[in-house]
């Protein structure tokens, strides 16, 4: 049975994987901002970038009205779209306050979990990447997420900020002494987050991602972590190589948005 305590549980630790991203950006000098606001965190990385929202939105009780109004003017103030991962739960007070301001769905997202435990040893084509490896795994993201090109240069400096926070490194899957496919994995306390999952379009269909997500899930446990999770798209290949790989959904979160233009 999923618990409130375990939703929480996941929903902290994903929330801890974008919050030392931004420590990181922050670092290296870029202007993220990160506020403690509904329970939760706003988290805003700047015009365009997908990281920018607001998680753990109503994990910690009731959402004042007066506090959402302000953090939507802060992301509006900055012609930032204000995003909300909502989980199902979420306090109703949030739920209701979406409803009044006119939010749209996105799009939905599972949250899916296993317990940790011993995984056979990786063929040899699967290895933690170093970090000569970040260019070629940030063209094999770019590629995968944008098939048809167009990919956004910012893209490849963000998938290589998470695979280098606190806790976080990549593995990969080579063929023919290129890059095929990679995916991250951070620890979070006893949660291991794995995502940053892509896979070269011409490589597809040979197992690579399943590969590597028991990679990473070995590769968590023997760090300390007993319990991994990850989030997918509805009726995904990556749903299904989770799933393969013992993962099962907790709960599925509504991406609600709002443009900047019909922030009041």
């Amino acid at each position: 049975m999923t618990t409130f305590e375990f939703v929480r549980q996941l929903e902290r630790a994903e929330a801890e994987v974008s919050l030392r991203c931004a420590a990181a950006c922050r670092s290296a000098g870029a202007d993220v901002r990160v506020d403690r606001a509904l329970g939760g965190w706003a988290l805003d990385f700047g015009l365009g970038s997908p990281l920018s929202q607001i998680l753990h939105a109503g994990m910690e009780g009731g959402v004042e009205e007066s506090e959402f109004a302000a953090v939507e003017q802060r992301f509006s103030g900055r012609g930032i779209a204000t995003t909300v991962s909502l989980c199902p739960f979420a306090h109703p007070s949030l739920i209701e306050i979406l409803g009044r301001r006119g939010y749209r769905v996105s799009h939905f997202e599972h949250t899916l979990f296993r317990a940790l435990d011993p995984q056979p040893d990786p063929p040899p084509r699967i290895r933690l990447a170093a970090q000569a490896d970040w260019p070629p795994c940030g063209e094999v993201l770019a590629e995968a997420f944008f098939p048809e090109g167009g990919a956004p240069p910012a893209l490849r400096d963000l998938f290589e900020t998470l695979f280098n926070i606190e806790g976080a490194c990549a593995w990969l899957a080579e063929e023919n002494g290129s890059v095929a496919a990679c995916g991250g994995v951070t620890l979070a306390g006893q949660v291991a987050v794995l995502a940053g999952d892509g896979t070269r379009p011409a490589h597809r269909g040979r197992g690579y991602q399943s590969q590597l997500i028991a990679a990473r899930c070995a590769h968590a446990l023997t760090h300390g972590a007993t319990l991994a999770m990850a989030c997918t798209l509805p009726g995904s290949s990556s749903q299904r190589n989770y799933e393969r790989r013992g993962f099962r959904i907790a709960y599925t979160k509504a991406l609600m948005v709002k443009e900047p233009a019909a922030i009041e």
